[in-house]
């Protein structure tokens, strides 16, 4: 899996976490969010969680016999943990103090040649959150 999506609980992307490659147990990845004035980059889960520019992240990625968990801590002290099932569906889950947050997430795979470059791979999402 080369980024996952991140829905509202209505199933409406607001935000994609574009990771580096495949290297277990952390990977380096960038959150990035539709537009703010797109309805889905200003609801309270963008607002919550990608508050400012793209910025770079170290993340846990653990694959386990039932999906895998990416999980991280934003600028703002949001800790953000994705739990994804066999077939990279699943749900994203985030507090902040009393604050917490969720929705649904899923996987992408990007194709092989895409995946030669991290400005390929965030190339993509970035399209891809807008298709």
């Amino acid at each position: 899996m080369n980024s996952v999506v991140f829905q509202t609980a209505a199933g409406v992307p607001f935000a994609e976490l574009v990771m580096s490659l495949p290297i277990e147990p952390e990977r380096i990845a960038m959150f990035l969010r539709k537009p703010p004035d797109s309805p889905a980059g200003n609801g309270p889960e963008a607002r919550a969680l990608t508050p400012g520019q793209p910025n770079q992240y170290a993340c846990d990625f653990r694959v386990y016999s039932g999906g895998t968990r990416v999980s991280f801590e934003n600028d703002d002290g949001w800790c953000i943990t994705a739990e994804l099932d066999t077939d990279d569906e699943g749900q994203w889950f985030a507090s902040n103090g009393r604050e917490n947050l969720q929705g649904l997430a899923h996987g992408v795979h990007f194709e092989s040649t895409v995946k030669r470059s991290f400005i390929g791979r965030m190339g993509a999402a970035i399209r891809g959150m807008f298709s």
